[in-house]
Order: structure tokens, then C-alpha cells, then sequence
């Protein structure tokens, strides 16, 4: 500020007064400004306006403080969304590398070591479906050496079965039939009676067990719970569309029912098998029939049966 009075400088009015903002002042400033001093409260702030330095007083609690960009008033608004409160964070991040070898081995299927039989029935017709009881065949895996043998229509060494729940299973005891279709294709024990009891007459010439299948067959697998003990003998026969006719090349492992276990009947399957109606049921059948008795003390009892197609 000049040392003498404003007139002696050749000034008359306060706005002739030329101010040299870049001067020090040595800590002094300019106070008691009406507009920026006297007139603004606790939190205003000074803000230019179109002329001068000018109160801005606060917006309302929340709102934030907006700019309108170069030329322009500040405002209050409110907040946009939430604020939020950036912190800064590291994230590690490691790469890990392992170098393996490559597995050079080379497994294929060996060849099955046990016979594969498996359960279907012809329902409908000419179509095979499963059927239980099924056999599992889990397959086996070993690294073996490439065959390098060549080999052509090799005899075939053993024969392929398809096996089969029983179609029918019918005792008959003095021209009256009993029904163990179901029980012979259950796993109850000792629930099909292959013979008639002991007692009531016992056993006697032409009674028989008729085995039913709707297709024609060659094998029967018994489980004999319970075997027959007596002397007596039994034909097996088949129905040719006339009469029962007696099978051809019979092997019976049962022993006529009398060995305990799971054991097979086979025979030649014939050549003129015919259906017929037996209790209701029109199938192959193959009967176990009564041609003699000496003594008969023990029923024998099954517990389930298969019937199996020789291929």
C-alpha cells in the first residue's frame, strides 16, 4: 500500500486502487472484505461469479458439491449413488510349472477268461430283450504284446448259450397240475416241489414236472435246495404234436433230483418240437416224468432254474 494519502497520489476512488498480487507481503493480507469477509459464515466457501468473489453458502446434509465445467457456477446436487471408499490392495500371483513325462504304456482287452451268459426274453416276438437274473461281465485290461498270428474259421471250441427265465414250471401229481412259475423264478429257498410230497400216496408212476420255454432249447440249470432220497427213475420227454417223445443224448447232473446245488440237464434239441398247452400255458416243454418207484421218503425242493438256447 502507498505511504501517503490516495488524493496525493493522484487517486480518488478505492476502485482505482491497482493491487501487485505477486508482491510479498510478508504474511500480511487483505481482510475485511464485505463480500468474502463480513458477510460469510461457519462452512460457506468463496467462490467467483460472473464479477466478483462472491459467498457460497452449503448445500443441504448428503448433497455434493457438482461442477458445471469451465465458465460455470459450482452447485450442490444430491449424491449420484453410494460412495464409495476405494483402498488400495496387492494381489499375488504366482505361476507354477511342473515338466512330467509322457506315459508311453498301451493297455487293450485281453481276452475273457470265463463264459459270458446273459439273460434275455423274446418279448415281443423276434426281439430279444434283458431279463433277471443277469450275469455281470466286467471286462478285464492288461498291456499285452500286438498278435501278429493270422488265423482262419478256427473250430469252434465250446458252444454259446443264451439263458433265459422259465416260461413255465408246472408239477403234476395224479392229472392235477400245481403252478411254480413264479417260485422257480425267485430266490426263495426250497419253494418249488420238483416231486409230489411223501405222504397222500407219495410218489407214483406218470407224475411229472413240465419245464416250459417259449422258443425251442437245450438246457436246463437247476438249484436244488433240498434233494430226493428214494429209488425211482424218470424219463424226459418232449412233445412232438402227436405224443411225448423221449430226448435224445440226456445228461442229467441232477441225478434225478437227488444232488443238492446248482446243477445242469442237457439234451439234443429235436428236430419236430412242437407247442403245447399245458395248465394254460402254450410253450416248449420238457417233462420229468415217473417211470418207476421203488421207495420214496424225501421230497425234493428247488430254489430256481434257468433255462438256456445252445447256440
Amino acid at each position: 500500500m502507498p505511504r501517503y494519502p490516495l488524493a496525493a497520489a493522484g487517486i480518488t476512488k478505492l476502485s482505482e486502487l491497482i493491487i501487485d498480487a505477486d508482491k510479498n507481503w510478508q504474511v500480511k493480507g487483505i481482510t475485511n472484505l464485505k463480500e468474502v469477509a463480513t458477510a460469510m459464515a461457519k462452512g460457506d466457501l468463496a467462490m467467483r461469479n460472473n464479477l466478483i468473489l462472491a459467498r457460497f453458502a452449503p448445500g443441504p446434509i448428503g448433497y455434493v458439491l457438482i461442477s458445471g465445467g469451465p465458465g460455470h457456477l459450482l452447485t450442490w446436487a444430491p449424491a449420484p449413488g453410494p460412495l464409495k471408499v476405494w483402498l488400495p490392495a496387492w494381489i499375488s500371483l504366482e505361476h507354477y510349472e511342473a515338466i512330467v513325462a509322457a506315459n508311453q504304456s498301451h493297455n487293450e482287452n485281453t481276452p475273457m477268461v470265463s463264459s459270458h451268459v446273459q439273460a434275455y426274453g423274446d418279448a415281443p416276438a423276434d426281439y430279444i430283450k434283458r431279463l433277471t437274473p443277469a450275469i455281470l461281465c466286467p471286462d478285464a485290461q492288461a498291456i499285452v504284446a500286438a498278435d501278429q498270428t493270422h488265423n482262419e474259421n478256427v473250430p469252434i471250441a465250446s458252444e454259446c448259450a443264451l439263458e433265459f427265465a422259465v416260461g413255465g414250471a408246472k408239477l403234476e401229481d395224479g392229472g392235477a397240475f400245481t403252478d411254480y412259475t413264479t417260485e422257480i423264478n425267485s430266490v426263495g429257498a426250497n419253494d418249488v416241489h420238483l416231486l409230489p410230497v411223501c405222504t397222500n400216496g407219495g410218489l407214483d408212476v406218470n407224475d411229472a414236472f413240465y419245464f416250459g420255454l417259449d422258443k425251442v432249447w437245450g438246457q436246463l440249470w437247476l438249484n436244488i435246495g433240498t434233494p430226493a432220497v428214494g429209488n425211482f427213475a424218470l424219463a424226459h420227454e418232449y412233445w412232438d404234436g402227436d405224443s411225448w417223445e423221449p430226448l435224445t443224448n440226456v445228461v442229467d447232473n441232477t441225478n434225478e433230483f437227488t444232488i443238492a446245488g446248482n446243477h445242469n440237464i442237457k439234451w439234443t434239441v429235436p428236430g419236430d418240437w412242437a407247442l403245447k398247452l399245458i395248465d394254460g400255458d402254450n410253450l416248449f416243454w420238457v417233462r420229468a416224468r415217473v417211470t418207476a418207484v421203488v421207495d420214496y421218503s424225501l421230497q425234493p425242493l428247488g430254489t430256481q432254474g434257468w433255462c438256456e438256447v445252445i447256440a
